[in-house]
């Protein structure tokens, strides 16, 4: 395969962490995305639609707590409200990366449920691009059923959303219509949710969570984005209660989500 010029590609890492490499794509216009929360390098941030959170909301507790300019978080459902932030420790991450926290933080012990959401900027793919290529670090520290092989009860997930103008906007899984998915080498998502009928999270949903081992490498091909505006929404949710610490005592729990790079290619011919 050889590069088309993206109408967008970039990368979330902090100076001196690990910067994926371009092997294969050529003039890749990259944005680096600073730990201070400003732009580098030519990506236009996308304002926030209604009901998303401003990157530019005040700061609560320092400067790793900014999600850097063009990104947004939206809260979904259940309370309290709990903005997706940033983390220099979690997980042993060597950057500043994005981060959720699994926590029994509600008002109400019994319905802990709730979902929140990291949204990329906007990107638009050029017309003769033939696959959108994605590729992030995740690492997950979540509460998971120990008794079965890939039941979790918190987590997250990817959904492509289609913004292009003039067309209707809608979220679609990746896994929907993906050619092409891993986890670490491994096929599509290692979890999945078990019905639940609370209408504060997901259910019956496959996700990344539990105890990932460590920061994993999230591969995946798109077809059929030629010609639109997408963006990228890391959906969070827990269900009504327990997180990691119930089943590993002692552990910090949440998601972690790093270094992600999109790519528009076209095959040679």
């Amino acid at each position: 395969m050889t590069g088309s010029e993206p109408g967008i590609s970039w990368v979330w890492y902090r100076s001196g962490g690990r910067k994926p490499g371009t092997a294969g794509i050529s003039r890749v216009r990259v944005a680096v995305l600073l730990p201070n929360g400003d732009a580098a390098r030519g990506c236009t941030p996308s304002p926030a639609e209604p009901g998303q959170a401003s990157s530019r909301e005040p700061r609560r507790a320092g400067w790793p707590d900014l999600i850097p300019a063009g990104w947004t978080t939206a809260h979904g459902a259940g309370t309290p409200t709990v903005p997706w932030t940033t983390t220099t420790t979690f997980c042993g991450t060597p950057s500043q990366a994005a981060f959720h926290v699994n926590a029994d933080d509600s008002a109400n012990p019994n319905n802990e449920a709730r979902f929140e959401r990291l949204f990329s900027p906007a990107f638009a793919v050029p017309d003769d691009a033939d696959i959108v290529t994605i590729e992030f670090d995740i690492c997950t520290d979540t509460e998971e059923d120990p008794n079965f092989n890939v039941q979790a009860y918190d987590g997250l997930f990817l959904r492509v959303t289609d913004l292009t103008p003039g067309h209707t906007l809608r979220s679609v899984l990746a896994e929907a219509f993906e050619q092409g998915f891993t986890t670490d080498g491994f096929d599509g998502y290692p979890r999945h949710f078990p019905r639940n009928g609370n209408p504060n999270t997901f259910e019956d949903m496959s996700v990344w969570a539990g105890d990932s081992g460590g920061i994993q490498h999230v591969k995946m091909r798109l077809p059929g984005m030629a010609a639109t505006t997408a963006q990228l929404r890391f959906e969070f949710a827990q269900d009504d209660l327990g997180t990691c610490a119930d089943v590993r005592p002692g552990d910090s729990c949440g998601v972690l989500v790093d270094n992600v790079v999109v790519k528009s290619v076209k095959a040679r011919r």
